[in-house]
């Protein structure tokens, strides 16, 4: 009698079922399934969250399995209305290197110091073409000024005045001059006559060097009376434009829209608005009057009014709907029990209100610039 131990003892001691095989495992429910799926989910959520920020290294290859060994289990499918299982997230595109911190930082401070260069090189070109500029002038002014010289034999008088001689100079230049001719140097008085012509010289140049200065400084006193005034005028021009400006009310629709939209813009056509009716009003300056707010925006209400109507076909045929699609093919009628189907929505009407029509135009000029 072999013995029980071994393993053919074993499968003998087994009990035998009714048709001599081995009895089944108990068949797994689906609340089982369901559950260990759900554990395998969470196990793999929770181990790709462990591992975000981790290098990812490659799963080795599973060995295959031996020789009478059965398969691998695979891993069952997520089952409907469960969530997938998530990707670990990656730290840079794909092919990409990622961008140290403070780059952008450092890009901005290289295009504001290109910037900054650009503007430097261009006023130290302005200020070099202005430096050639005067020298050239210099130049020639110089070359004009040797070539009287050297004809002074032949042109005494241009080569006099070519050196800054007036012809109110002549008078005591002539006497300086014969003073040192050899008749003159005979004359007891010429040497006297010299001192003389030689003081009123230089008192001409004092006296023109003081007018000089005075030129200047009238010069300076015309600019500063000139910028004072202009500052004035500016002003009187910002208080109008300020008065017109707060005239606009509901009886204004346009130039509350525009002002609403564009105030700079909408303040210089008034202003223009008014110049021109001031012009108009009277043939000279002294029989002119400044039209009144009022007269200035009823006036610019009109002007805008017609501008808008003119332009009116023009927007029109921009927002001039396409031609219709043909109509799809009609749908099945709904099965018993089930409600009919929306209608579909009715055609917007090509006729535009005028308030719809005035706000299109300016969202036009405006993108127009």
């Amino acid at each position: 009698m072999a013995g029980t131990d071994t393993p053919a003892g074993v499968a003998a001691q087994a009990p035998q079922g009714a048709s001599g095989a081995a009895p089944a495992q108990p068949a797994s429910t689906p609340m089982d399934d369901a559950a260990a799926r759900r554990a395998a989910t969470k196990a793999a959520v929770l181990a790709g969250a462990a591992n975000v920020g981790k290098p990812q290294i490659p799963a080795a290859a599973a060995p295959s399995p031996a020789a009478g060994q059965p398969p691998a289990a695979a891993t069952p499918p997520a089952a409907a209305g469960q969530p997938a299982e998530p990707a670990a997230p990656s730290s840079a595109p794909a092919g990409e290197p990622a961008e140290p911190p403070g780059m952008a930082q450092v890009r901005k401070a290289e295009q504001h110091a290109r910037r900054q260069l650009a503007a430097e090189r261009a006023q130290m070109q302005a200020d070099l073409e202005m430096q050639r500029g005067t020298w050239q002038q210099r130049l020639t002014k110089a070359e004009q000024v040797e070539a009287t010289i050297a004809n002074a034999r032949r042109d005494p008088i241009a080569a006099l005045q070519a050196l800054g001689f007036a012809e109110q100079d002549f008078d005591s230049l002539g006497r300086l001059v014969w003073s040192l001719s050899p008749e003159g140097k005979k004359d007891p008085r010429a040497s006297a006559t010299a001192g003389q012509a030689r003081q009123a010289l230089e008192q001409r140049e004092s006296v023109q060097k003081i007018s000089s200065v005075e030129a200047e400084l009238k010069a300076m006193k015309d600019q500063q009376a000139q910028r004072e005034q202009q500052l004035v005028v500016q002003a009187q021009l910002d208080a109008y434009a300020g008065n017109v400006t707060k005239a606009i009310g509901d009886e204004h629709p346009l130039a509350r829209a525009r002002h609403a939209a564009n105030p700079a813009a909408t303040r210089d056509a008034l202003l223009e608005l008014a110049d021109r009716m001031w012009l108009e009003s009277g043939p000279s300056d002294d029989l002119r009057d400044v039209p009144a707010p009022a007269d200035v925006l009823r006036t610019y209400e009109a002007h805008r009014a017609a501008e808008l109507e003119r332009l009116r076909p023009e927007y029109e045929a921009l927002v001039r709907p396409a031609p219709a699609a043909p109509s799809p093919p009609a749908a099945p009628s709904p099965a018993a029990g089930q409600p009919p189907a929306a209608p579909a929505p009715a055609a917007a009407p090509t006729k535009l209100s005028r308030s719809e029509l005035i706000a299109g135009i300016q969202k036009i000029r405006a993108a127009q610039g």
